[in-house]
């Protein structure tokens, strides 16, 4: 007994082992995501660390005007004072919840699912495509767990049901487009399971839910109520509004393509590696779809938990708005429910087996995470570490001589470099007379707090990347280099090149 226990405990450690090297080896390098929101998040992260400004409000949502909460940049704010807000420091922490889920599943669902948590290809690649956004994957899990021990329980423990509505309420932080399924899902399987709640506990879930809108309450009241009165602007003109978030389908077109985003949802939660074109992919998802539904409809019990959480969604968003990256939020659900399924169905040897095809293939997706991480970093703009060689290469350029420097991003607004600069700057660096997207532009960023010179230098840079829209840059590269004569290039990768100017004779101003 005494060495099955050491095993599990050692086989716990290998899986921490294996999820922290599954997500941090292919960002060596800088190799992670760093567009325009994470940049974004970074600079409002470090403004609230070193100007001790609280952020009421987060990321922006698909509503114009209409803000997630905060609590991302509280969860990243002490890994961003550890690092010395360097980037990594929110890898890190997507790192860690991850490690947290996997030790979770461990505990609730057993090895084989906790090693499906670990090596699913499709949850890592959520988890690094921008390291904040997709944070819902983190939710789910809970709820699941919650959902299963308040069914478990002949009498209603109040901490687990405040628990469950506390977690459900931060989805609303990290995806409020995701967070308003969630919530009549998990009321409608509570009812399913026949759950009823006194009159404290009642009180106290609502207290619990209500008490992470807090920042987003004193934002209203601050702001004249401005999110409200979206909100229900959205409401008033649904039809129009709705088309502006998701060129979503109409008729039977738009119940194919809420099907395919649930679909390769499902066929990629448990894969380790990316093995399936998109025809197989569908195919699998097909089948697992179809063994799941005839595994949770034969158990009743499963069925009130997991049916509202897979098909809420899917009819739900034939009505709502929908992007296929909402659906990444039921990848833990598809692993939990697969997990249970091929635990029922296979003998331990069996599952055994299995386990050692999967750890294979994991190394298999490793090897494609890694070969990806580095096509991307020499042939794209997305990661962080060529936008920072090119920010090093001006700084070497320049020569410790005053320098200005200008970014041409496809997103228009440079918040990567702002805050590239900005943070070479706090360790040290010197400040160049000005960075900005355009000459005399700083309005943009409120956490600059530098004031632009707008006499140029005798040395200019300029940073490029790819364009998406030629006319977009033509326009700008116009109007940037008008009173410029470009001296030299220098290619960082395939996508980013840094050019080295001076003024004409007639200088602007």
């Amino acid at each position: 007994m005494k060495s099955f226990c050491i095993f599990k405990q050692k086989f716990l450690l290998f899986l921490i082992l294996l999820t922290i090297s599954l997500r941090l080896i292919p960002t060596l390098n800088g190799n992670f995501s760093f567009m325009y929101d994470n940049a974004k998040d970074s600079l409002i992260i470090m403004e609230m660390g070193t100007k001790f400004k609280p952020s009421l409000v987060g990321a922006v949502t698909s509503i114009p005007g209409v803000y997630n909460g905060p609590v991302y940049y509280y969860l990243a704010l002490p890994f961003n004072i550890l690092l010395g807000y360097q980037p990594y420091a929110n890898v890190l922490l997507i790192v860690l919840l991850s490690v947290v889920s996997v030790i979770l599943a461990y505990k609730y669902f057993g090895w084989f699912t906790a090693l499906l948590f670990a090596s699913s290809i499709s949850l890592i690649g959520t988890e690094q495509s921008a390291w904040s956004p997709y944070m819902t994957v983190f939710i789910t899990l809970p709820v699941v767990i919650l959902l299963l021990e308040i069914q478990k329980n002949k009498k209603v423990k109040s901490l687990q049901i405040a628990g469950l509505f506390f977690i459900i309420s931060l989805t609303f932080h990290l995806q409020t487009a995701f967070g308003v399924i969630l919530l009549p899902m998990a009321i409608l399987s509570l009812f399913l399971n026949k759950i009823k709640l006194n009159a404290k506990q009642f009180l106290l879930a609502c207290g619990l839910f209500i008490l992470p809108f807090a920042p987003l309450a004193i934002f209203e009241i601050r702001h004249n109520f401005h999110q409200t009165k979206q909100v229900i602007g959205f409401i008033q003109n649904y039809s129009a509004q709705a088309q502006s978030i998701g060129d979503n389908a109409n008729g039977i077109n738009r119940i194919i393509e809420i099907a395919k985003y649930s679909i390769e949802t499902a066929s990629g939660s448990f894969l380790p590696a990316n093995f399936n074109t998109e025809l197989i992919g569908v195919t699998l998802g097909i089948i697992i779809v179809i063994l799941v539904a005839n595994y949770i409809f034969k158990n009743r019990k499963l069925l009130n938990i997991f049916a509202p959480l897979l098909l809420g969604p899917f009819f739900l968003y034939l009505v709502l708005p929908a992007k296929s990256y909402y659906f990444v939020a039921l990848i833990p659900i598809w692993i939990i429910i697969i997990g249970k399924f091929f635990k029922n169905k296979l003998s331990s040897k069996q599952l055994s087996q299995l386990a050692v095809v999967i750890l294979l293939g994991s190394i298999i997706g490793l090897s494609q995470n890694i070969d990806s991480s580095k096509r991307f970093s020499q042939n794209s703009a997305t990661f962080f570490g060529p936008k920072q060689e090119a920010v090093k290469k001006v700084y070497e350029l320049s020569n410790g001589q005053p320098f200005a420097s200008y970014q041409f991003v496809p997103e228009v607004y440079d918040y990567t470099y702002q805050f590239i600069f900005l943070n070479m700057i706090k360790y040290g660096a010197p400040t160049p007379t000005e960075f900005s997207y355009a000459k005399g532009e700083s309005s943009y960023i409120q956490q600059k707090y530098i004031s632009a010179n707008e006499i140029l230098p005798e040395q200019v840079f300029l940073i490029v990347e790819k364009a998406v829209y030629e006319n977009v840059f033509d326009t700008w590269w116009q109007s940037t280099t008008q009173n410029l004569e470009i001296l030299s290039e220098h290619k960082i990768n395939n996508a980013i090149t840094v050019y080295e100017a001076k003024p004409n004779a007639i200088l602007a101003k």
